[in-house]
């Protein structure tokens, strides 16, 4: 019998779409990571899309906290790389979005 993958089981609980429930922390990881290239290209979509976005980085941290730790610490790099490059492309706005 297989172990249930806790991740999964977590953005199951969540209401994630199935699709975001197969790629797991990877397929948050690397979605967070195409976000920070969009800002990094300008970004071109709105302040909703920018928002959802930002709940998408909040679902890879919460989803952080559910994983093994081998494969936490598997991704924990790319996701701290991805976080700096973010903080250097962006500024605070002074008021909430």
């Amino acid at each position: 019998m297989r172990d249930k993958d806790p991740v999964a089981e977590f953005l199951r609980k969540r209401g994630c779409p199935e699709h975001t429930v197969r790629g797991g922390l990877r397929g948050l990881l690397e979605g967070w990571e195409e976000v920070v290239r969009s800002v990094g290209e300008g970004y071109s979509l709105g302040l909703d899309d920018y928002l959802n976005d930002m709940d998408g980085r909040q679902l890879l941290e919460e989803a952080l906290a559910e994983a093994p730790g081998q494969e936490r610490k598997n991704v924990l790099g790319r996701v701290r790389k991805a976080d700096a490059a973010l903080r250097r492309l962006v500024r605070p706005s002074g008021r909430c979005l």
